[in-house]
């Protein structure tokens, strides 16, 4: 089928980043993404250092970062430092902020200063000099020979059509239901023939769990499942995000019980407590099955990559819990991956 597949994950020790990014890359995965929230995990600069020094052919970079916390120029020079030692490897994903903006006591960046980061962002990149928020940022010491791809998360209408204007690629968390997926589509290309874009240019994958297990697990998703899912969604408005009008006060009720201080990795009693309210709002089976990712027994994933494939996705970006990475990996690849 041709599929692809990220592995992105949180920073942790120095050893642990290290030993799941080797991994991934002798298992045969695509991509490699760390995401930033430095109040909850390491530094993703830093983490993306022992990325370059430590694996030889896989692109990698933020997945993503945020247009809050970071000035454009430290952005822009912190790649341009990443791309001297793994030059042609290096993009920078950035989206709106979560828990990398909510733990820094700010909030997320609405999609008017989204548009004038990466606008000034690129331009920092490509020329050394950008009109920022009133002033002019420089960026005067980076060798310009190779282009550092910006990739966008996107999740609703407006972020999708923002990705399909400005971003090389853009990683999509609208989940995998057939309605959602053509209509996250159709906002990429609009915004991409806005700007007289081909949108088959836009390099798409697909952000979404992964969670195989056996047939004792409990089956909860380790990363917070439905209440991760209905937090994105909540954020600033649910119009524009593909949701059936009936499921908005369970999904606006379940995000304001999410907790953004363990983002990423819940504690048990969290995701019991996340999949007992779920099911009291009404919004688990709908939640489970949007955003369910590839998750259950391996025939049941991939029966799921079976079907997604026809629907046009075929680039994941698949969120690896932080336990156990490297067998998470292997077992993902020799049991669904390799088989699908």
């Amino acid at each position: 089928m041709n599929l692809k597949f990220a592995a992105t994950s949180r920073p942790g020790l120095h050893s642990e980043v290290v030993e799941w990014v080797q991994a991934a890359e002798a298992l045969g995965y695509h991509r490699i993404g760390i995401a930033d929230s430095p109040a909850l995990y390491r530094d993703v600069w830093v983490s993306l250092t022992h990325v370059a020094l430590n694996t030889r052919r896989l692109p990698f970079g933020s997945w993503v970062t945020n247009p809050v916390t970071r000035h454009p120029v430290v952005t822009a020079s912190a790649a341009s430092a990443l791309a001297e030692i793994a030059p042609g490897r290096v993009c920078i994903g950035i989206g709106s902020g979560n828990s990398g903006v909510y733990n820094a006591g700010q909030r997320a960046a609405t999609l008017a200063s989204l548009r004038q980061y990466v606008t000034s962002l690129r331009a920092l990149l490509t020329t050394g000099e950008a009109e920022y928020r009133g002033g002019t940022a420089r960026l005067r010491w980076p060798n310009r020979e190779k282009r550092i791809p910006i990739y966008m998360a996107a999740h609703a209408r407006g972020s999708l059509r923002l990705a399909g204007e400005l971003a090389d690629g853009v990683v999509i968390g609208t989940g995998t239901t057939p309605e959602v997926v053509e209509g996250s589509m159709q906002a990429l290309a609009e915004g991409a023939r806005k700007a007289s874009r081909d949108p088959a240019n836009i390099d798409v994958w697909w952000s979404v769990p992964f969670n195989l297990h056996d047939s004792d697990d409990d089956g909860l998703d380790p990363q917070g499942g439905p209440a991760r899912e209905a937090n994105y969604l909540n954020r600033f408005t649910l119009k524009g995000k593909f949701v059936p009008t009936k499921y908005w006060e369970g999904i606006r009720a379940l995000a304001q019980a999410y907790d953004l201080s363990t983002h990423g990795r819940p504690t048990p009693e969290q995701l019991r407590r996340y999949d007992t309210l779920a099911e009291e709002y009404g919004v688990r089976d709908y939640l489970l099955e949007r955003f369910g990712g590839i998750s259950g027994a391996a025939e049941q994933c991939i029966e799921k990559l079976r079907r997604n494939a026809t629907l046009g996705v075929r680039q994941y970006s698949i969120n690896v819990p932080d336990e156990n990475r490297p067998q998470r990996l292997r077992r993902m690849m020799e049991e669904v991956i390799s088989r699908a």
